[in-house]
């Protein structure tokens, strides 16, 4: 069975999947020669479940689908007779956002048990929000204005939403730091694991390297008792 890293581009606002086909056109052929294996396929796939007025709906259902795309693609792979050993997501502006939660619902669905996550690359994307210092009046239009025409991703992206208990990327941010503290705390008792088991193999070796030196003594203390007691026999 040939094995496929798929690569999924994901458009911005008001995009569509025209606006990736330079990009992917280019990634295509700079990367088809970096291929880990002469049987695995680099395939590229423009994201089309979030076209134009689509990316008003919110970015958690935008991630959604997008995460929903992804799985249905690779079930067609394996369909076809092709395994998804490896997953590249790739998103400018709010794709960006986007595939960073699509990564998420990906990660929860147990996607990378079985695939790879090799990339996560965004462009240029409001992982904060899209707030202005309100110390100008263009500024203080952009603030009003982007929640109106953008719906209800505008007031996700201005932390204005209130369908959760704090603004979304707010709560995602905090998902986000609260995600790494714990990577951080595996790492750490890993490494404490590590040591102190490495602590325990140089314990015994210096036992083992102990228990060898007093045997050399004895066995050089017999020798020489022997040797004196044959010299007193003589």
């Amino acid at each position: 069975m040939s094995t496929v890293h798929l690569v999924v581009l994901q458009h911005g606002l008001w995009g569509s999947p025209g606006d990736v086909a330079n990009l992917t056109s280019y990634l295509e052929q700079a990367l088809a020669q970096h291929t880990a294996h002469e049987d695995e396929q680099l395939a590229f796939l423009k994201s089309a479940v979030n076209a134009r007025t689509l990316t008003y709906d919110g970015i958690d259902v935008c991630g959604a689908r997008l995460a929903q795309l992804v799985q249905d693609t690779i079930q067609q792979y394996a369909e076809d007779g092709k395994k998804v050993t490896k997953l590249s997501l790739v998103g400018y502006s709010l794709g960006g956002v986007i595939s960073r939660f699509a990564a998420g619902k990906l990660y929860v669905a147990g996607v990378f048990e079985e695939v790879q996550p090799m990339n996560l690359i965004t462009v240029a994307s409001p992982h904060l929000g899209s707030f202005r210092e309100p110390r100008g009046l263009w500024a203080r239009f952009f603030n009003s204005q982007v929640p109106i025409i953008a719906s209800r991703t505008g007031r996700q992206l201005m932390l204005v939403d209130s369908d959760y208990s704090v603004p979304w990327l707010t709560q995602q941010q905090e998902l986000h730091n609260k995600a790494h503290k714990q990577r951080e705390t595996h790492k750490s008792q890993q490494i404490g694991q590590q040591q102190q088991q490495n602590g325990q193999q140089q314990q015994q070796q210096e036992q083992e390297e102990e228990g060898l030196r007093l045997d050399q003594v004895e066995l050089e203390d017999g020798q020489q008792q022997q040797q004196q007691g044959s010299a007193s026999g003589g």
